[in-house]
C-alpha cells in the first residue's frame, strides 16, 4: 500500500505542478514569455574613447615618418603596453646580448609577435615603456579607429614632405602613388635589414 501511496503522491504532485504550470501561463502569458526570453538590454555606454583629428596628430606625429615595418610593428605593439614593458625590462636585463644584437630569447617570450619583433629596436621600446599613458593611447586609437589613424599618418607625411623634411635618403627610400582616388606616400627603409 506503501508503493501505491508513493506512485499517487508523485503523480498527484506532478499533475498538480503541471496544472499550477499551464495556469500561470494561461494567467500571465506575457510574463510567462518574458520569463523564458531574455529582455533587450540597452545599449551599454561605450567606454572606447573617439580620438578627434588634433588627438591624433599628437599621438600620430613621434612615429608617422617612420619606415612603413616599423611603423607597424610599433602601432600594433602599442595595444600591449603591459608587454612593451617588459620587453623594455628584458633589454635592460640582458644588456649585453643587445649590444650582440641577439635576440634569439625574445622569440621564446609570451609576447605579441610585434612585441617580440620591436626588441630588436630598443629605442623605440624604451620610448614606448618611458611614455605608457601615449602608448597606450596609441593603442587604443589604432584598435578603435584605423581608418583615422591611417589617414592623419597620410595627412602628418604629407605635410612633411611639402616643408622638405620627408625625401628619399640613404637610410629610406619614399615613393608613392594613387590608390583609390588618394595619394599614398610610402616609406621604406633603404636596407631591410632588422626590420623583417
Amino acid at each position: 500500500m506503501n508503493k501505491d501511496r508513493r506512485r499517487f503522491c508523485t503523480g498527484h504532485i506532478s499533475r498538480i505542478a503541471i496544472a499550477i504550470l499551464v495556469a500561470w501561463t494561461a494567467i500571465e502569458p506575457g510574463f510567462a514569455q518574458d520569463a523564458q526570453t531574455p529582455r533587450p538590454q540597452p545599449p551599454a555606454q561605450s567606454q572606447t574613447k573617439i580620438y578627434s583629428l588634433t588627438d591624433l596628430e599628437y599621438l600620430l606625429g613621434p612615429i608617422a615618418l617612420y619606415p612603413d615595418p616599423l611603423l607597424t610593428l610599433v602601432l600594433t605593439g602599442s595595444a600591449f603596453p603591459l608587454q612593451i614593458v617588459q620587453a623594455d625590462r628584458w633589454i635592460v636585463d640582458n644588456s649585453d646580448a643587445v649590444k650582440q644584437n641577439d635576440f634569439t630569447k625574445v622569440d621564446g617570450m609570451p609576447w605579441d609577435s610585434s612585441v617580440q619583433a620591436l626588441t630588436r629596436f630598443p629605442d623605440v621600446i624604451q620610448m614606448l615603456s618611458d611614455h605608457l599613458d601615449w602608448t597606450e593611447s596609441l593603442g587604443m586609437a589604432f584598435s578603435s579607429q584605423p581608418e583615422d589613424v591611417a589617414n592623419v599618418i597620410q595627412m602628418l607625411r604629407a605635410k612633411a614632405e611639402n616643408v622638405g623634411n620627408l625625401k628619399s635618403t640613404p637610410e629610406q627610400v619614399v615613393t608613392s602613388r594613387e590608390e583609390s582616388g588618394s595619394r599614398i606616400i610610402y616609406i621604406a627603409p633603404a636596407s631591410r635589414v632588422g626590420i623583417e
